[in-house]
């Protein structure tokens, strides 16, 4: 059984339908979401790009060879453990922020 029961029609211009189906199209939503979450007050930002997933997985590896690298540095004495800390801090943050940059809009 549906939990929506209630429909709502509404006439539109080509150029206002037009403009509705392209920023749904960026949105990567389904219409009806992308409404609801219009009605609900959300940011609704545009999709990631298709590869931003093998962004994210590349950056996380990065950070994995960074993080071992800077251990066996900091093992040797050839870094401080500011800098291990620094370093992986502003990995974080770099992850932080493309996940921001896409994070979808929530109704």
């Amino acid at each position: 059984m549906r939990k929506r029961n209630n429909q709502i029609n509404i006439r539109l211009y080509d150029a206002e339908l037009d403009k509705l189906n392209k920023k749904v199209a960026k949105s990567g939503m389904p219409r009806e979401r992308f409404l609801r979450n219009l009605i609900a007050g959300a940011e609704i930002k545009p999709a990631p790009p298709v590869d931003f997933a093998n962004l994210i997985r590349e950056v996380r590896r990065l950070g994995s060879n960074v993080d071992r690298l800077l251990h066996y540095a900091n093992g040797k004495g050839y870094v401080s453990k500011k800098e291990l800390s620094d370093t992986m801090t502003e990995l974080d943050n770099l992850e932080k922020t493309m996940w921001q940059a896409f994070k979808p809009g929530e109704a």
